[in-house]
């Protein structure tokens, strides 16, 4: 892939000068890496869709969803973390990034890490951490208050139940907190169902191919036990003259952060956007295999409006470690680190469900299937 400097300056500070900027749209090209065909998301009862997209000159094409918005936002998430699916701890790169994490056990010491705000759904907001149960873990010893009191606190809000809602002014504080606690929550967005705070996706990820078609093949399970049966079964899998993988970035959302100055400060903001770029940058640079035969690599990246100009991957989010030593190294702001008994994991599994989001189905951080 060309790693031609690019046409456009990416650097944050500059692009959040532009106040005529309202968004970025990166779009990176993909192709298979061996042969000519892929295996995109499979939904529930649906399987693979592929649907006729209508085009500027009045025809349509065959688009195939390779992975949706949901998908893709996990993984972008991913990429945060040393060895993805595997580790809990961060990439090298984010060291000294705050983020949540629970840990499970009979008390503290012994305890176990058993979700985090990069892996867990709807990230701070879930309701594993808001649980009744759940106490920050500080100065050596549980608070006395569940992390739901403390967040309602540094919020700048009262328990009112259902009647939970910020003052239209007071958003300041929740962009402030959010950024204190877990930075990624304001990249992925946030939802506090019951305190009437949604925070949109900052970087909102899709990718499709166009010119799809749909290619039918069929596989073998020989299993040498259970009678010596062969079960044979149909394999769909696509074929398209276009693979593509686009990033938008809600660079006026970014600046609302600011909340008139109560809210983020031109470090911090900096800091929001440099790591949505480190992440499409890590995604980029790695192959995109999410599923046993969709294994993709990246031709090229270019930034919409920038004409024919390719942006290397690698150079995205430079700058990221001393970004995160401006915003929290002074501050000695780390992991905030939540503790819950597994007995109480056990005995209330029903507290744990998220609220459906009105506007998702509550599924904004669903994986598809094979």
């Amino acid at each position: 892939m060309s790693t031609a400097v690019p046409a456009i300056n990416l650097d944050p500070g500059n692009l959040l000068a532009k106040r005529n900027a309202y968004r970025l749209v990166l779009t990176a090209a993909l192709a298979p890496t061996a042969g000519a065909r892929f295996q995109p998301a499979g939904f529930p009862e649906v399987g693979h869709v592929i649907y006729p997209a209508p085009r500027p000159d009045g025809s349509s094409g065959q688009v195939c969803i390779v992975d949706s918005a949901a998908s893709m936002a996990n993984h972008l998430e991913s990429v945060c973390l040393a060895a993805p699916k595997f580790s809990t701890d961060l990439h090298p790169d984010l060291e000294g990034l705050p983020y949540v994490r629970l840990k499970v056990g009979d008390d503290f010491a012994s305890s176990t890490t058993f979700s985090t705000s990069l892996t867990e759904a709807h990230r701070i907001a879930s309701k594993t951490f808001l649980n009744k149960f759940t106490s920050l873990y500080a100065n050596a010893k549980p608070e006395s208050q569940p992390f739901k009191a403390i967040l309602l606190q540094e919020f700048g809000l009262k328990d009112k139940g259902k009647k939970t809602v910020p003052d239209p002014g007071g958003f300041g504080a929740i962009f402030s907190t959010i950024f204190r606690r877990d930075p990624n929550s304001l990249v992925h967005g946030a939802l506090f169902p019951d305190w009437g705070i949604k925070l949109p996706r900052l970087l909102t990820a899709t990718q499709e191919a166009f010119g799809a078609a749909r290619v039918a093949s069929s596989g073998v399970s020989f299993s040498r036990s259970e009678e010596m049966r062969q079960a044979i079964f149909a394999v769909d899998e696509e074929t398209a003259a276009e693979i593509r993988a686009t990033f938008v970035l809600d660079l006026a959302l970014l600046r609302s952060f600011r909340a008139g100055g109560a809210g983020l400060d031109d470090d911090q903001q900096s800091l929001v956007l440099r790591l949505a770029l480190w992440k499409i940058g890590r995604l980029l640079a790695q192959p995109f295999r999410y599923r046993s035969n969709c294994d993709l690599q990246t031709m090229s990246v270019k930034v919409e409006g920038s004409g024919d100009a390719q942006v290397d991957p690698a150079t995205l989010g430079s700058g990221i470690a001393g970004a995160i030593d401006r915003c929290y190294k002074s501050k000695g702001q780390g992991i905030t680190e939540l503790f819950r008994s597994a007995q109480s994991i056990e005995t209330d599994a029903d507290a744990e469900k998220n609220a459906d989001d009105p506007d998702t189905g509550g599924d904004e951080d669903a994986d598809e299937g094979d």
